[in-house]
């Protein structure tokens, strides 16, 4: 089995819905008012057609999982920045420092959240 159909049956095994774009092996994953869409590239080129394949979807699944229930985040090994904190929307995430400042996180990838 290939990685597209080695994560959907993982997904399905979770209980998770999906849709497949219209672009092979990317998905989206929607948990509330946030869409994740996943690219298959990089697990697909992990897989080596052996017997731990499973495993590995399975571990790259709740690394796409986890990115969905951000609730479940905790703030220990955050990298947190300071910002204004004027914006119209406020973020469920920021943690005020100082009056008029927010703590901001960063994840991994670099990218704010």
């Amino acid at each position: 089995m290939g990685a597209r159909e080695l994560f959907e049956a993982e997904l399905a095994r979770r209980g998770v819905g999906y849709s497949a774009t219209r672009w092979p092996g990317r998905y989206e994953i929607r948990a509330g008012e946030l869409l994740v869409r996943v690219s298959l590239d990089n697990l697909a080129r992990q897989l080596s057609g052996d017997d731990q394949d499973a495993e590995r979807v399975a571990w790259f699944t709740d690394q796409v999982l986890t990115a969905v229930t951000p609730d479940d985040l905790a703030a220990d090994g955050l990298y947190w920045l300071l910002e204004s904190n004027d914006y119209p929307a406020k973020a469920w995430y920021r943690a005020s420092v100082a009056p008029g400042w927010t703590g901001c996180w960063l994840t991994s990838a670099g990218t704010a959240r």
